[in-house]
């Protein structure tokens, strides 16, 4: 967690509430729990669009569409069949079929290289886009939870107003404002 451009560290009170503070001093402090709730409920809902799977797709780049390197990768692949089924059939001698296969594993394998998910890839064993996300995060434990957070956002906590709310607040309670809390997501919005 960030607070302009400064880490918070979590750290455990007497009272035995978590609480993330600024480790240079003082500046800011938040209630670990409701923060962690919030921000909780917002990677498992991205994870449950539709559409998350694109999270763990490389980012578009070269010109190059994913559904064209998908093609490419076929079309590769049924080059190399044809290469043995035209030695099979004494259409291309041995050395050719060696060197034309030599050729297209080597472009196939840079097309798969291309097409392999990006290093945030602790993404591609989440149910993603699925009603089953939401079983799985409360699964998986605070480390693991924590390289998906840092996979998806960087969550900044800004300053808060000088003294108590206003509302239904109460001596001894905790209070949380999602509005101090910046959501900077890392992954494209497709």
């Amino acid at each position: 967690m960030k607070r302009e451009g400064r880490e918070l560290t979590r750290e455990q009170q007497q009272t035995w509430s978590s609480k993330y503070r600024c480790h240079t001093g003082k500046h800011v402090t938040v209630a670990a729990e409701p923060l962690d709730a919030y921000v909780e409920r917002l990677v498992v809902d991205r994870l449950s669009w539709p559409d998350a799977a694109c999270l763990v797709l490389p980012p578009p780049g070269n010109g190059f569409a994913y559904a064209d390197l998908v093609l490419e990768a076929e079309v590769l692949r049924a080059r190399l069949t044809g290469y043995t089924e035209d030695y099979d059939n004494d259409l291309i001698t041995r050395e050719q079929m060696l060197a034309g296969t030599a050729r297209t594993r080597e472009r196939l394998v840079a097309v798969e290289a291309r097409m392999a998910p990006p290093p945030r890839s602790v993404l591609t064993s989440v149910p993603l886009g699925t009603p089953d996300v939401g079983a799985a995060w409360e699964s998986y434990d605070v480390s693991r939870k924590a390289e998906i957070v840092a996979a998806l956002m960087t969550v900044t906590i800004l300053p808060g107003r000088r003294g108590r709310p206003a509302g239904s607040w109460r001596a001894g309670e905790s209070y949380f404002d999602p509005g101090r809390v910046q959501i900077e997501w890392l992954v494209p919005d497709h």
